[in-house]
């Protein structure tokens, strides 16, 4: 998925960038969540994190990284 299109999914589920780093537990740095919608980095917890909050399966959000086959939302 486009990188545009999961931060607008985030937007339209009341999260930015800020706020969903400031919610997990720990906190991570808001630069590592848009690195990671945008591909440069992985970390399956924040990718985790965005699949529970849009709705959408890590398979949609990132098809390259996870097979078909896991379409479950985290």
């Amino acid at each position: 998925m486009h990188p545009a299109d999961i931060t607008a999914a985030l937007v339209k589920k009341g999260h930015d960038f800020t706020s969903l780093a400031a919610s997990l537990k720990p906190p991570v740095d808001r630069s590592l969540v848009g690195k990671v919608v945008h591909g440069s980095r992985q970390t399956h917890r924040v990718q985790k994190a965005i699949s529970r909050i849009t709705g959408l399966t890590l398979h949609e959000l990132w098809p390259e990284q996870y097979p078909e086959n896991d379409r479950a939302v985290a």
